[in-house]
């Protein structure tokens, strides 16, 4: 199994201000200091959140960026199912900006920046940009190469930019200003199914529109088809699980509602690689750098 979320002051100190690791809930955070924000990516599965006396539910892609000092804990959805989670541990000194200077680029989020709320949440985009920077760290973190830290802490910037820019639209789209509502509910939409088996006119007429216009939306974002858009996110998932957790690839099979040809036939026409062959080369386990801590 992959490592837990311990550390406390020293052992940050130690590392630089930061600590990163790919992990598995339960856990239970914060450290022993007021200085330290924690910052939380849910790689697969689902998890509940518990924070200022109350749960909330978390789906895959969602991050959360906590505050200092800020007591509270996730656990699995369910107990016979594994969350993994990519988890960073940082001071204010790790950051390459202060957040004064982010809360003159932010201020919907000048609550956040002055302390006054916990923490705040997003979602990632389609092209899971923050899962990647995630990855990116523990990469890092773990071969510890020169320069690492300054790498660390320019993407701990990049990753709150990031998640600004998110809350930032998510809160204007609330306030119907943000032009890409119908593309961003489309598409998370159809991450929340992807085991599913989902048609073009099935979706569009979810969203009340026509299947024409759905096509041309896909077209203009993403360069691609509404099948070639979902079929990328199912490989991207399977690639997921098959990284990061150890189990009978029967498994993955039985969680989607196609047959394992035409997974097997998806997944190597998208990789290169048949769904076995990429477990047997990319699991943690087989030696994969980016959980070998």
């Amino acid at each position: 199994m992959n490592p837990r979320l311990y550390f406390d002051e020293k052992t940050l100190k130690k590392l630089g201000d930061v600590f990163v690791v790919n992990t598995y809930f339960p856990i239970k955070t914060v450290p022993d200091s007021a200085d330290y924000f924690l910052l939380v990516y849910i790689a697969h599965s689902n998890a509940i959140h518990n924070i200022d006396n109350t749960s909330r539910k978390l789906e895959e892609g969602d991050v959360v960026l906590i505050s200092p000092n800020v007591v509270n804990s996730f656990t699995c959805t369910h107990k016979d199912e594994l969350t993994i989670a990519y988890c960073c541990a940082f001071s204010k000194n790790a950051l390459q900006y202060s957040l004064k200077q982010y809360s003159g680029n932010f201020p919907l989020l000048s609550d956040f920046f002055e302390g006054k709320r916990s923490y705040i949440q997003v979602h990632d985009t389609p092209s899971k940009t923050i899962r990647n920077f995630m990855i990116q760290m523990i990469d890092n973190f773990n071969y510890s190469q020169p320069g690492y830290l300054f790498s660390i802490r320019s993407t701990i910037t990049l990753i709150l930019v990031n998640m600004f820019r998110l809350y930032s639209v998510d809160k204007n789209k609330a306030d119907g200003f943000h032009s890409n509502v119908v593309i961003n509910n489309v598409t998370n939409y159809i991450n929340s199914k992807i085991y599913s088996k989902l048609s073009l006119n099935e979706v569009a007429d979810k969203f009340g529109i026509t299947p024409q216009h759905l096509c041309r939306l896909f077209k203009k974002h993403f360069n691609m088809t509404f099948t070639q858009f979902s079929n990328r996110q199912r490989v991207d998932k399977i690639r997921d699980e098959l990284e990061n957790i150890d189990r009978p690839i029967y498994q993955t099979y039985e969680e989607f509602d196609f047959t394992p040809q035409y997974l097997n036939s998806m997944f190597k026409k998208y990789t290169g690689y048949s769904i076995s062959e990429y477990k047997a080369k990319f699991n943690y386990k087989a030696g994969n750098p980016l959980y070998t801590i």
